[in-house]
C-alpha cells in the first residue's frame, strides 16, 4: 500500500498527465474534393444515359441508380511518437450505374477518391473509370490534366488526353481515352470493352467494343 504522501506526489502528476494528453486530442483533419475535381463527376442520380451504335443506329441505355457521397475516416499511421497517429477524413464519391436494356447489376462506373498516401506523405486523388466489361478500372489523371500537366510516358501505359474529339453527333473537350491494359484477353461469353472515352463535365462519352466496334453517347 502506498504512503498517503506518495500518493499526494503521484495523483498530481497523473492528473496532469491526462489534461496534457486530452489536449493534444484534435478533431480529425478534413479534406474535400476540389471544384475542379469535382467537374469530373457530372452524374446524378436517376440520370438516363443512352449510347446510339455507329454501324446501324441501335440504342443502349443505362440508368445511375446510386451517387453515394462520403467522408471517410482514415488514419496516417504509425508516427513513432507517444501520441496516436493523426486521424483524418476525406472526401469519396462512388457512382453506380445499372443498364436497363438487358439484364444486369449495378456495377460502378466512376470513383473519386481522396486518401493519405503513406509514401507521399499526403493526402492525394484516387480517380478510377469503369464500364461494362472494362477491367480493370482505368485510372484517371485528373489532377494533370487540370494543372495542364503532360502525362507523357510516366503515368498509366494505354492512357491519353484528347483537347478535343467528335463522337457521334457531338464534340467533346478535355477528354480522357483509355485503352484496355491487357488487349489480347478474351472472355468466353463476353465482349470486352477495350476503349473508353471519358470527358469533363460529361462523363463516359463512347466506348469501343470487340465486336460491335463503336457506341457513342447519345443527346
Amino acid at each position: 500500500m502506498l504512503h498517503p504522501i506518495r500518493l499526494n506526489i503521484i495523483l498530481p502528476f497523473a492528473l496532469l498527465a491526462t489534461v496534457l494528453l486530452s489536449g493534444c486530442e484534435k478533431d480529425p483533419e478534413e479534406y474535400r474534393l476540389s471544384a475542379e475535381q469535382l467537374a469530373w463527376q457530372p452524374y446524378h442520380a436517376n440520370d438516363v444515359l443512352r449510347f446510339g451504335h455507329a454501324k446501324d443506329g441501335k440504342v443502349r441505355t443505362y440508368r445511375v441508380t446510386e451517387v453515394q457521397d462520403q467522408m471517410e475516416k482514415q488514419n496516417t499511421g504509425i508516427n513513432w511518437t507517444p501520441f496516436p497517429s493523426r486521424e483524418l477524413i476525406a472526401q469519396q464519391v462512388k457512382v453506380l450505374a445499372l443498364r436497363t436494356d438487358s439484364t444486369a447489376q449495378p456495377q460502378t462506373v466512376l470513383n473519386l477518391e481522396l486518401y493519405y498516401d503513406g509514401s507521399e506523405a499526403k493526402v492525394v486523388l484516387l480517380a478510377e473509370v469503369e464500364w461494362e466489361t472494362f477491367y480493370p478500372a482505368a485510372r484517371l489523371p485528373i489532377d494533370s490534366v487540370n494543372a495542364g500537366v503532360a502525362l507523357g510516358t510516366t503515368f498509366t501505359p494505354g492512357i491519353e488526353f484528347l483537347p478535343t474529339i467528335t463522337l457521334g453527333p457531338a464534340t467533346y473537350s478535355q477528354v480522357i481515352r483509355a485503352q484496355n491494359q491487357y488487349p489480347t484477353a478474351t472472355l468466353p461469353g463476353l465482349k470486352l470493352v477495350r476503349q473508353l472515352y471519358y470527358a469533363k463535365n460529361k462523363g463516359v462519352v463512347a466506348f469501343e467494343e470487340d465486336g460491335t466496334g463503336l457506341w457513342y453517347r447519345l443527346p
